[in-house]
């Protein structure tokens, strides 16, 4: 199956069984579910996004000085406003149809950032003073409660998730069940674990050295970065078919290396689990980088494009819906009712079939 020709792929492109379309799909044939960009020139930057789903738009510009940024929802009735001038920031949020809000006040060393879900019984408080600063959030709703503390060079953080522990189908990546954070200096320990969900993660740092790794065993996920010296970096991400028969089936292999801000390289390539290719390529010196990533986040197909030529940088992230535009079905176009076969066919290795 590997050996495709070209002449071959050509007709299965052309083929109507292979070519994912449907103009009466999600918002209406729109390939384009969400979209952002940011320019920035030396420090200004200029930012704006539109969620077309929500009907949200948000927009910001300023530099290091001063700052303004809007956000309006009109689908959850929510707003945002961001102001900065000198060292005082101010910023105020709310959802209506989420009945809740957040508001936030800083200046200089010192600063308090409040907020509240009425409906889903959560508060989060933020406070910071000179070489204190300290966290906490609490979500009664999800059983969710976390602390985080830091006196000048101490920092301590603990946050456990009482319903993740007792529900592993949760489809949150982000968050381990128990997290834990302990820093000195430039010495720092992170250790995390989700135990019904086989998931867990160590991060060890000193003197200028960072080594990260997390396992999700049933996942068949692995993810590694290094950092030491001056800025060098290794990255080995690899992800197989879950061993669920009703888990991801998408596969997915990363890795990248190099001295960052003078010359690294990333490289990333796999299956999504709607059967379309991803891909994830970045290319960075000292003057100028581009990346471009073409991926499949938990059933989000992500395109991201980013350019750097000396002060000049320019982001447009966006998540498509590709049902919605003529994207190739890589499975279909191989023959592959099921994609765990690419990973036994081609890549060698045995994977459950789902």
């Amino acid at each position: 199956r590997a050996a495709v020709s070209a002449a071959l792929l050509a007709a299965a492109f052309l083929g109507s069984n292979t070519l994912r379309y449907d103009s009466d799909k999600e918002l209406g044939g729109k390939p384009i579910k969400e979209v952002s960009n940011e320019i920035v020139y030396d420090n200004w930057a200029v930012t704006w996004g539109r969620d077309f789903e929500d009907r949200e738009t948000a927009v910001q510009v300023g530099n290091d000085y001063g700052y303004v940024g809007v956000g309006v929802g009109l689908e959850d009735r929510a707003t945002s406003t961001n102001v900065g001038f000198g060292k005082a920031q101010v910023s105020v949020s709310t959802d209506e149809s989420d009945i809740e809000g957040g508001v936030g006040v800083s200046y200089g060393a010192y600063g308090v950032r409040v907020d509240r879900d009425f409906d889903d019984a959560q508060t989060a408080v933020e406070v910071v003073a000179r070489g204190v600063e300290s966290g906490t959030n609490i979500d009664f709703s999800d059983r969710d409660y976390g602390q985080r503390v830091k006196v000048r060079d101490v920092e301590v953080a603990v946050r456990h998730d009482f319903d993740d522990v007792q529900d592993p189908s949760t489809d949150d990546d982000e968050e381990l069940a128990t997290e834990v954070f302990v820093g000195w200096r430039s010495v720092s320990v992170a250790v995390g674990a989700d135990v019904n969900d086989t998931e867990y993660a160590v991060s060890v740092g000193t003197l200028g050295r960072q080594f990260s790794v997390l396992r999700d065993f049933d996942e068949r996920e692995t993810d590694f970065q290094g950092n030491w010296g001056d800025g060098w970096q290794l990255v080995l991400n690899g992800d197989f078919p879950d061993d669920d028969p009703d888990g991801s089936p998408g596969i997915f292999g990363q890795v990248g290396f190099g001295r960052l801000g003078k010359v690294y390289a990333q490289i990333g390539a796999g299956v999504g689990d709607d059967g379309v290719p991803q891909g994830s390529a970045e290319v960075e010196t000292s003057s100028v980088g581009v990346g471009v990533d073409f991926i499949d986040d938990g059933g989000d197909r992500l395109f991201l494009y980013s350019i750097t030529v000396g002060k000049f940088t320019y982001v447009w992230e966006s998540e498509i819906l590709p049902d919605n535009i003529l994207v190739p079905d890589f499975a279909a176009i191989l023959g592959i009712e099921d994609i765990s076969e690419i990973a036994s066919d081609i890549l060698g290795v045995t994977v459950p079939s789902t």
